[in-house]
């Protein structure tokens, strides 16, 4: 049996790909709980924005929609952005440095879902 690697192990096989040219890693500057909303609910509004949606992004019941009829399995819309979101999380834990979009992307996907999940109730 493989013998599996820890998470340090695992992330340290990247880091020299990912490092800058100096050796120094990237500065990320703080941010705040605040600066995630902000940025995630703004992405959502200009995604309206690009798909001609005027309360901003609410894609969803369209995807589960279209699900429904190619698979013949019923979802909601908040089973849609859950997979949205673990789409996210699933970048984000496979690359070996913070990804900005990742986290932003599935704090406005978490949002979605618990609106989605609301009317659904």
């Amino acid at each position: 049996m493989k013998k599996l690697k820890t998470r340090e192990e695992f992330f340290d096989q990247f880091r020299s790909k990912t490092e800058l040219f100096d050796g120094k890693k990237p500065i990320i500057p703080p941010r705040t709980v605040e600066d995630f909303f902000e940025e995630a609910a703004a992405k959502l509004v200009e995604r309206g924005k690009d798909y001609d949606a005027p309360s901003g992004e609410r894609s969803g019941s369209k995807v589960a929609v279209a699900f429904t009829a190619l698979t013949g399995i019923r979802l909601g819309a908040s089973e849609v952005y859950l997979v949205l979101q673990l789409v996210k999380d699933a970048r984000q834990w496979s690359c070996p440095n913070y990804h900005q979009d990742s986290a932003v992307d599935g704090i406005a996907f978490s949002v979605l879902k618990a609106e989605a999940l609301a009317s659904e109730a």
